[in-house]
């Protein structure tokens, strides 16, 4: 509502009791309360295809978002069934204060809601465990992982949904993309190349990369080129040798790959992106 509507309302309020204005009133509290109804029910709607993939990367539960949606949910249809009620059997100031309390209240309920869903749904914050990522991350490090409509890319950090399709525990990874679908990698000369250029690495041995292109693929050899198929990845640990990846279980699909870390927030002497750091000191 404009500052000058409200004015004008409340004045007409004030003065006569105005009916013409209760209607007013009463008009925008059902407007406002039918809108909020609609967004916190649209986000509601969509959390519930996300929340699987949720559950088992945040460190916070799901069921918090659920309660403060669900909330906010209510209190803003109580509103627009019994608005007409309230504003019929409250007078003068008394309406005007339950106007602003119902304003108030129904802002920070909304802000709740949509600030609740993405940190919940779209940047979630997880907890790196293990020491694969040294020294780009640390174990016990706090990260936000983006997910919401992700899409991978080579270089990026992602935390990868790893089950008995790759052999491996019902856990999370966190690991680089070194190659994605459409790369070409190849092996020749104890190095291992992705489209033409080195991956860099100081201590590891380069025979161990050629698992991420004869696992899935039986017919190269060491000196082959292999292009990585449509919809997976080619992951690995920046501290090479404290990492189960590619090496390991070869291709992730990308249907595994749950998001890309997006920020370090704690320890805050760390807080911010990473710089990749192989050096294992």
């Amino acid at each position: 509502m404009k500052q000058k509507e409200y004015d004008e309302i409340e004045n007409q309020i004030l003065l006569n009791d105005d009916k013409d204005a209760r209607a007013k009133l009463n008009k925008l509290m059902m407007k406002s309360s039918i809108i909020s109804s609609a967004i916190i029910a649209v986000v509601l709607f969509i959390s519930f295809f996300l929340v699987a993939k949720v559950s088992k990367l945040s460190i916070i539960s799901p069921a918090w978002f659920y309660v403060i949606a669900v909330i906010g949910l209510i209190y803003a249809i109580v509103t627009l069934l019994f608005s007409k009620v309230f504003v019929n059997v409250l007078k003068g100031q008394a309406i005007l204060l339950y106007y602003r309390i119902y304003d108030l209240v129904e802002f920070i309920l909304k802000m709740f809601v949509i600030v609740s869903f993405v940190v919940m749904f779209m940047v979630t914050p997880t907890t790196v465990v293990g020491s694969s990522m040294d020294n780009t991350l640390a174990d016990g490090d706090k990260i936000l992982i983006y997910h919401m409509g992700y899409s991978v890319s080579r270089e990026d950090i992602v935390v990868i949904d790893v089950d008995k399709t790759y052999g491996q525990d019902d856990t999370l990874y966190i690991k680089r993309a070194v190659a994605v679908a459409g790369d070409t990698v190849s092996y020749s000369d104890d190095t291992f190349y992705v489209n033409g250029k080195v991956v860099e690495d100081s201590e590891m041995s380069y025979a161990e990369y050629i698992k991420c292109i004869n696992i899935y693929n039986d017919n190269t050899n060491q000196d082959s080129e292999f292009v990585v198929p449509k919809g997976y990845t080619i992951v690995l640990g920046d501290h090479r040798t404290s990492s189960i990846d590619s090496r390991t279980f070869g291709l992730v699909s990308n249907a595994d790959i749950l998001g890309k870390a997006v920020l370090r927030f704690m320890p805050f002497s760390e807080i911010g992106g990473f710089t990749k750091d192989l050096s294992y000191s």
